[in-house]
């Protein structure tokens, strides 16, 4: 193989190997909580929760448990621009949890996404439809509980 095409497929495989890698990038800076908040409409549309507010933000049972909530690594709401509009609450945990132990402390909630070591509900979400839409684009999982 003539020397200028060795060159030229090395600066294709370098160039592809480039892309994938800015791609890669682009997408860890751009986490499952903000794809959540673009998807939903509002790119600024993240914010911390406590456990305590969390838990009692849906009146007490119909919140997260107080094991998730207090065993979660982050806790935020992800929500629309419109103060009334759909939003969801996520919790991401530590490799040291099982998320199975997490899911069987969630039973009351119906369906949940998990993504990785991540869940994040739907009952603020604009039905059921929606949390599958949402789950998809963030690659993840629906969990009936």
């Amino acid at each position: 193989m003539p020397g200028w095409l060795k060159g030229l497929v090395a600066g294709l495989l370098i160039g592809v190997a480039d892309a994938l890698l800015v791609g890669q990038l682009t997408h860890d800076e751009n986490g499952v909580p903000e794809q959540l908040a673009e998807a939903l409409g509002c790119p600024e549309g993240v914010s911390p929760l406590t456990a305590a507010a969390d838990h009692y933000s849906e009146d007490g049972p119909n919140g997260y448990s107080w094991f998730a909530a207090t065993h979660a690594q982050r806790m935020l709401y992800v929500n629309g621009c419109d103060p009334v509009g759909p939003g969801a609450s996520y919790l991401e945990f530590g490799s040291g949890i099982e998320m199975g132990h997490v899911l069987a402390s969630l039973r009351h909630c119906g369906a949940v996404c998990v993504v990785g070591q991540a869940v994040f509900d739907g009952k603020l979400l604009n039905g059921r439809t929606q949390l599958e839409e949402l789950c998809a684009k963030v690659e993840g999982r629906i969990e009936v509980l």
